[in-house]
Order: C-alpha cells, then structure tokens, then sequence
C-alpha cells in the first residue's frame, strides 16, 4: 500500500516503514506527524485519487532526527564589471520514517519502528550474600605431579631458545667493534704520512736560515772594518 503527500510544497510516494527527508517539520525526534493532504492512495489493485485530496485518508510518520542537507554553493559573476557574489546554503530538513498510512475505505498499512532499548543496570547486590569461597579456591599443599614436571620441562626448554636467540645479537655487536680495529692501520698510514710532510717543512725552514745567517756575515765584518779604521785614525 502506498500513497502520494504533500508537504513543504513537494509530492512524494510513500510506502509503511519508508524514511524520506522532507523539509523542516516542527517537533524533535521521537515525535508523531501527521500529513493530512493525501493526494492518492492505491495498492491491492484500487487507487483513490483525490479531487485535489482523497477524504478520510491520512498518513502518520515519526521524527527520527532535525538536521540540515548537504551545502549548496551560489555565484554570480559578470564580465569586465569587476562584479562577483559567492555564498553557501544549508537547507534544514527532517528526516522521518512513515508508521501508518490509512485508506478513505477504512484499510491501513502500518509499520511499527525499533527504538534502540535502553540497557537497565540491575540493583547492587548484596556483598554480604555472595560466597567468595565458591569462586577462589583456598591454596593446597601438593606434591607435583606429571604435569607440572612437564610444565617445568618446557619452561627450561623456552629458556634454551632464548639464550640461542641472544646469541647472534653478541655476534652482530662483536662485528660492529670490529670495523673499529680494522681503523687502525688506517691510522698509521696517516701517521706515515704526516711524518714526511714534518720533514720537508724542517727541510725548508734550515736554507732560509743558513740564508738569513749568510746575510747577517758580511755585515758583522763590514762592522769590524769600520771600527779598525776608526781605532787607525785615532792613532
């Protein structure tokens, strides 16, 4: 059974049990609506149209949420005028499922909505009534048996697999510390290499003093010329 109503200025099909977004409706969710302007009803066979609606007919549909429709986005542009408008619009709406819809004969398709039932904590017990004993048994003094020596088997046998795994992990940090021990003959190379460099430098600096000495010679003997012919002139 279906049936064609108007409300908010639109038309549409609706059927017992649907959930369609119409636009806002007053109320909140949970709420009972009712859409009097019941263009045609028809199912089974027989259609009523209404002239403009069809008497004693009428459906029934439940708020199940307000809210607002997806945006929409406006622009007006014009040329060479330096003119541009941009705004957004969100349209409210309410979203509602039909429960009932009712023939102008009397017939009625209903459908009844699953609310989520509310989770009832029961009362506090009483502590007092509870017995602990039942649910933690009191230690026992035994003597082990099969199973508890096969317990303790396997555990030794877990304790071998990790010592194995920890193995590799002290050769993979002996291998690290080994590329530092490989460095070394690199070391005495550079070393080797700057001995020679000191050579040369002392090398160098030995000429340029045998030089400066030279040069410092004739002028210590020039010195002495003078002050003989200086003593020869006092004579």
């Amino acid at each position: 059974m279906y049936a064609v109503i108007r409300t908010g200025g639109k038309q549409y099909r609706v059927e017992a049990g649907q959930q369609l977004r119409v636009e806002k409706l007053p109320g909140a969710a949970g709420d009972r609506v009712e859409f009097p302007e019941v263009l045609m009803i028809g199912g089974n066979g027989d259609v009523a149209v209404g002239a403009p609606m069809v008497a004693n007919a009428k459906v029934v549909g439940e708020i199940i949420e307000q809210g607002r429709s997806r945006k929409v986005t406006a622009f007006k542009y014009k040329n060479k005028t330096r003119y541009k408008r941009k705004l957004g619009h969100r349209q409210q709406q309410t979203v509602l499922a039909i429960t009932e819809i009712q023939g102008p004969d009397g017939t009625a398709a209903t459908y009844e909505l699953r609310h989520p039932v509310a989770v009832v904590e029961p009362a506090d017990a009483d502590v007092s009534d509870v017995d602990v004993s039942a649910e933690t048994p009191a230690p026992t003094d035994e003597t082990p048996t099969d199973e508890s020596a096969a317990e303790a088997a396997s555990d030794d046998g877990a304790a071998e697999k990790a010592a194995t795994k920890r193995a590799p992990a002290t050769k993979k940090a002996a291998a690290k510390k080994a590329p530092a021990a490989k460095n070394a003959p690199a070391a005495k190379k550079a070393a080797a290499k700057k001995a020679p460099a000191a050579k040369k430098a002392a090398a160098k600096k030995a000429p340029a003093a045998k030089k400066a000495a030279a040069k410092k010679a004739p002028a210590a003997k020039k010195a002495a010329k003078k002050t003989g012919a200086d003593k020869d002139g006092a004579d």
